[in-house]
C-alpha cells in the first residue's frame, strides 16, 4: 500500500507555519499572565510576564514574517536563479538586523521580564522547525 502524502507548496506551509506561531504566541503569553496572576511570577510590578512573553513572541515573528515575504515573495522561473538567492540573502541579512534591532529597542525602552522574552523567543524559534518538520513530511 503506497500511501501518497501530498505536498505543500513553500507559501502555504509558510502561512500555516506563520499561524502556528502567533497562536503560540497567543498561548505562551496567556499562559505567563496567568501564572503571574496566580502564583506571583514577577517580582517587578511595573512590568507584566503576560506582555513580555508577547512582546518576545513578536520579536521572533516579525523578522521571521519579513524574511518570509522577501524570500518567496516572487514568482520566478528558473532563468533567474540569482534573483532568488539573493532575495534571500537580503532576507536573511533584513531578518538578522530586525531581531537585533527589536532586542535592543525592548530592553532599552519597553519595561519587561527579560528571561520571559528569552523563553518566549526560544519556544518560537523551537516551533517554527517542529512545525516545518512536521509540515514537510519527509523527515
Amino acid at each position: 500500500m503506497d500511501k501518497q502524502i501530498e505536498r505543500l507548496s513553500v507559501k502555504k506551509m509558510a502561512s500555516y507555519i506563520l499561524l502556528i506561531q502567533l497562536a503560540v504566541i497567543c498561548v505562551i503569553s496567556v499562559f505567563f499572565y496567568l501564572a503571574e496572576k496566580f502564583f506571583g511570577l514577577t517580582p517587578d510590578v511595573s512590568s507584566s510576564a503576560g506582555f513580555s512573553a508577547f512582546v518576545g513572541g513578536m520579536i521572533y515573528l516579525i523578522p521571521f514574517t519579513v524574511y518570509t515575504v522577501l524570500s518567496i515573495g516572487r514568482n520566478l522561473t528558473n532563468n533567474f536563479v540569482a534573483l532568488v538567492l539573493f532575495d534571500f540573502i537580503v532576507g536573511f541579512i533584513l531578518k538578522f538586523v530586525l531581531v537585533i534591532g527589536l532586542f535592543f529597542v525592548v530592553f532599552k525602552y519597553i519595561p519587561t521580564v527579560h528571561y520571559i522574552v528569552f523563553i518566549s523567543f526560544s519556544v518560537l524559534f523551537v516551533t517554527q522547525w517542529i512545525a516545518l518538520i512536521v509540515l514537510n513530511s519527509r523527515y
